[in-house]
């Protein structure tokens, strides 16, 4: 059985890391939006203010990049 998928195994290896990169990319974006729910908790603490005025400014922060889309 091979290592790659078919699509994979076509590209040459410029291509190849390109694809693994942007895969790490997406893979650590991902990981931060799910460290900052962990600890939001810290964050609230550490500006007097609750749990639900944090993830608000994170939610925000989050979908301020979304407005820079045209809009379906």
């Amino acid at each position: 059985m091979p290592l790659l998928p078919a699509t994979l195994r076509q590209l040459d290896h410029d291509q190849r890391r390109t694809v693994l990169a942007s895969f790490l990319g997406w893979t650590l974006d991902a990981f931060d939006c799910f460290l900052l729910v962990l600890v939001i908790g810290e964050i609230a603490r550490g500006f007097h203010t609750g749990h639900t005025r944090v993830a608000g400014a994170v939610a925000d922060a989050r979908g301020a990049s979304a407005g820079a889309l045209p809009a379906a």
